[in-house]
């Protein structure tokens, strides 16, 4: 944590026991009253430390050293500073943090529209209830849509920005004559870039944004590599998994060339909106209705059905 031990307050956090030699000392073995959990050990009738428990799980289920330890900026200090303490002691390499666990990732705490997500303040969100209402695909993006170290502001604005941001790329990829390719390519270097500068995962979301734009106004072979681009970048992300006419959720019920002309005409009025050109966005409205289709402006973007 690079903390100063001489900068910390004692007894900031918890009582200092009576019996500790220094009261920046952590607990490997706490005595047991009676009437608590405890063991018969050399040392007393006791229980584990609060951070023995995390080494001694580690040791068991993954082997000593492992990769990847993973946990909340929150439990960097004391918790995991105490816990690598005491396993590189228990293993007999102190001076080598490495031999404990190769590399230690802390995420940013997650916020409830603002507030910080808690049982006690009631505002836990569990992600089996967000599969009810939000296909998986958006809400991986909103996770991805911020670095794994910073804070996560989860809010109703930012699942929506999510699945208007992919409503948008799948309705692009509809409007391609033919299957989609699913020839595997190299992702493009600049996603590649992105993840191996520390899973920096917003900007890799930026670069797959930048590809749709030069798609949109390519031509012809350069149309084609970009697309391929496009796919192999998502993928390695995680995203566009789905067929565009199940993710928009067309119906049958219109021939594949009625349904482009539809969804062509969508995206210039939403265009046209994104530019206040309410004049031509309501033309175009106007050419839907005569085609007999009802649209609704709303904050996840434009719906639409037939009439």
């Amino acid at each position: 944590s690079g903390r100063d031990k001489d900068q910390q307050l004692h007894g900031s956090r918890v009582e200092v026991a009576s019996y500790k030699n220094d009261p920046a000392d952590f607990i490997l073995w706490k005595p047991s009253t009676s009437e608590q959990p405890g063991w018969v050990s050399p040392w007393g009738f006791g229980r584990p430390g609060w951070h023995l428990e995390c080494s001694a799980m580690s040791q068991k289920t993954l082997g000593v050293p492992f990769d990847i330890h993973s946990g909340g900026q929150d439990l960097i200090f004391p918790h995991h500073e105490n816990e690598l303490a005491q396993s590189c002691g228990a293993h007999g390499k102190i001076e080598d943090i490495n031999h404990y666990a190769k590399y230690w990732l802390h995420n940013g705490m997650i916020k409830f529209d603002g507030d910080k997500m808690s049982k006690s303040l009631g505002n836990i969100v569990y992600i089996n209830d967000l599969l009810k209402k939000y296909n998986g695909e958006v809400l991986r993006l909103v996770l991805l849509s911020t670095h794994y170290r910073q804070p996560l502001n989860w809010s109703k604005k930012s699942i929506l920005q999510s699945q208007k941001m992919l409503d948008k790329m799948y309705r692009t990829l509809y409007q391609i004559d033919g299957e989609v390719s699913k020839e595997a390519v190299s992702p493009p270097k600049e996603i590649i870039k992105a993840l191996c500068d520390d899973l920096n995962t917003p900007q890799a979301i930026g670069k797959l944004n930048i590809l749709f734009n030069d798609f949109q106004h390519a031509k012809g072979k350069q149309k084609n590599e970009l697309l391929s681009q496009i796919m192999s970048g998502a993928s390695l992300l995680g995203l566009l998994n789905q067929k565009p006419e199940n993710w928009l959720g067309y119906q049958n019920e219109m021939d594949s060339k009625d349904l482009k002309e539809v969804e062509k005409l969508i995206m210039e009025r939403d265009k046209y909106r994104s530019e206040k050109n309410y004049k031509m966005s309501d033309q175009i409205r106007d050419e839907l209705t005569a085609l007999g289709i009802e649209i609704e402006d709303s904050p996840q973007g434009t719906k639409w059905r037939k009439t």
